[in-house]
């Protein structure tokens, strides 16, 4: 039983050190800038693609076609030679690219590498999941929102803010994640049906989706864990707080009655029946109530007192 709880003792002191804010703050940030390694795939940076699609067997302007599908767009490049592992080797013209878009035609784009594909349908399933792209800069805006309220003090934003936002960021890229995944099943499924050899790869894009994802899982795990280990901190810490303030109020409430108090009377407020005074002695007054019958002395945290001598 000693190892559980020294284990969980360990983590606790963890999870309260500035480590623990550090890595989170850490990799937030690095989740932040793959969002952005993402966003800046074709068209925006043609070396940069969620997919690669490649045909080593078609003849494209004396070269092979090598498709780049991005999230705002494609490029095509014509390779010369395949004999290296890069298919970047031997370019022999300019990138083409298409104009950045929110949604493309992704078979319109793959038909250089494959004559036989059906791109007869242009409102086609693929295209529809390149619109849902779109997921990929906001989950970016969220990561960058996350950070900043991970930075902030608990004085200018609430602890529970971050691990929320960074839960709702890890959704989005998986959503996107999940529709990257949909998009490059569907496409490959295409080109084996056409049947020539054409071949869709996963490239750098989808590698910092996964990467983004995983970063945020554990960024929101450790905000969240912080908070919860603060909060059962702070919900300890005011029962005693509220004891000690008891405490204080009891002994606030005594009256001294030492002879070198300097408790000055206040004068005697007479009523119809009933006789008051009121004697001022530091935060709190002792009040004397004199009935007709029977004399009674009220003394803060001492109780009432009834005295039975009649006035």
């Amino acid at each position: 039983m000693a190892r559980p709880s020294s284990f969980l003792n360990l983590i606790k002191t963890l999870l309260k050190s500035r480590v623990s804010r550090i890595v989170t703050v850490i990799l937030v940030a690095a989740a932040f800038a793959l969002l952005i390694v993402v966003d800046v795939t074709a068209p925006v940076n043609h070396g940069l693609a969620l997919f690669t699609a490649r045909n080593r067997y078609v003849e494209y302007n004396e070269g092979s076609p090598v498709i780049h599908l991005g999230t705002f767009g494609y490029c095509m490049q014509i390779v010369a030679d395949f004999s290296s592992s890069s298919v970047t080797t031997g370019i022999r013209t300019p990138d083409s690219c298409s104009p950045p878009s929110i949604g493309y035609d992704p078979l319109d784009a793959l038909s250089p590498v494959s004559s036989a594909l059906d791109t007869s349908v242009t409102t086609s399933a693929e295209q529809h999941l390149t619109s849902a792209m779109v997921l990929h800069p906001l989950a970016t805006g969220f990561s960058f929102i996350t950070l900043i309220s991970a930075l902030l003090p608990s004085r200018l934003a609430p602890k529970i803010v971050a691990p929320l936002l960074a839960g709702l960021t890890a959704l989005l890229t998986l959503a996107a994640l999940i529709c990257d995944l949909v998009l490059f099943s569907r496409l490959k499924q295409r080109l084996d049906d056409a049947g020539d050899l054409a071949v869709l790869s996963y490239d750098v894009g989808l590698w910092a989706v996964v990467a983004a994802f995983a970063c945020l899982v554990v960024a929101t795990a450790l905000l969240g864990a912080r908070w919860w280990f603060q909060r059962r901190m702070r919900s300890s810490v005011p029962g005693a707080g509220r004891e000690g303030m008891i405490e204080t109020k009891q002994d606030e409430g005594k009256t001294d009655r030492s002879p070198g108090s300097a408790a000055a009377a206040a004068p005697y407020e007479l009523g119809g029946k009933t006789r008051t005074a009121e004697l001022s002695q530091g935060a709190v007054a002792d009040r004397h109530e004199l009935s007709e019958q029977r004399r009674y002395v009220e003394l803060s945290g001492e109780g009432r007192h009834e005295l039975d001598t009649p006035v």
